[in-house]
């Protein structure tokens, strides 16, 4: 009993440790006197024109990283309509006509500028009541400090072609990790948004689900790479495996401009009560094959969201 009590002592230890590590950061800014002033800045900036001259982005590992096999085979693609049966396996272009439905209404696309004044798109999804998740390379670039977070970010959800049929949202607080921040590993490739309004209190939201571990998901986003060129959403459903406990991948022709979108497990078109989780986002692709990336989403990073709705 003692050598059993000493143990989990030692784990508990160890998992505090790690969660210590990744310790929370956040910057707040506001290129406005004050947020209503900001998000008309930022509703103006980005005109329909801005909007899709936005350079698509995906982060790429090195192949050697990763060991698994790559020879699985990959779905067609589809064009899924319908409102009550969820995608079939595959890559699916998700008909405009859902894009009101549950969880696709959450979903849309993120835009950002860099230091340089460039500007990019990623996906993402609304997880909280003025909190959106992205990836952690949408909002800085990783391992060279906190003095590097990009601008101008607004979340259009339901995007579609150049329009946001629901709204401009404009992004005010960022929360990253700092194994992201400050050293780019792609376990901390997560972050949270908040929103100058509640955007959640007037389209719904996801919850997320930790420690979830092998199973089956759905990996959305607005992929450059296939028909639309990013101006249309697009579906994964495969099954999300879990590597050492840090990462997850599954068979997916997302890529380009699909970074940030959600995972979502337990899918449910058009509920309201029950319509997924997400438990992951689109990180980073391997040159030339075809697995999505996604951080496996553990305590740090529920603790992270936390932190991100308790400044919401």
């Amino acid at each position: 009993a003692m050598k059993l009590l000493l143990r989990l002592t030692i784990i508990s230890a160890i998992l505090a440790t790690a969660l210590a590590e990744q310790q929370i950061l956040h910057t707040p800014y506001l290129h406005k006197n004050n947020i209503a002033d900001h998000q008309n800045y930022l509703e103006t900036y980005w005109s329909k024109t801005t909007l899709q001259s936005a350079i698509p982005m995906i982060k790429y590992a090195h192949e050697g990283k990763y060991r698994e096999s790559m020879n699985a085979t990959i779905y067609p693609e589809n064009t899924h309509t319908s409102k009550t049966a969820a995608p079939p396996a595959g890559t699916s272009l998700i008909n405009e006509t859902l894009y009101s439905e549950m969880p696709y209404k959450v979903i849309g696309r993120y835009f950002f500028s860099d230091n340089t004044g460039t500007n990019y798109s990623c996906s993402g999804s609304i997880v909280g009541n003025r909190v959106i998740a992205v990836a952690g390379h949408c909002v800085h670039p990783g391992g060279n400090g906190g003095k590097a977070y990009y601008s101008n970010i607004m979340f259009i959800p339901q995007y579609n072609n150049g329009y946001a049929p629901v709204g401009k949202w404009a992004g005010i607080n960022v929360f990253a990790l700092s194994g992201w921040v400050y050293e780019g590993v792609w376990n901390s490739d997560v972050a949270f948004v908040v929103m100058a309004e509640p955007i959640g209190q007037h389209l719904g939201s996801l919850p997320l689900l930790l420690n979830g571990g092998k199973r089956y998901n759905y990996a959305c986003g607005y992929p450059y790479n296939l028909k639309g060129n990013g101006e249309k959403l697009y579906c994964t459903y495969n099954i999300g495996v879990v590597m050492k406990g840090s990462n997850m991948r599954m068979l997916s022709k997302l890529a380009t401009g699909s970074s940030g979108g959600p995972w979502i497990t337990n899918l449910n078109i058009g509920s309201s009560d029950s319509p997924g989780f997400v438990d992951g986002v689109n990180s980073h692709v391997v040159p030339g094959k075809t697995y999505m990336y996604s951080p496996y989403f553990t305590d740090a990073i529920g603790l992270l969201w936390k932190s991100a709705n308790g400044n919401s």
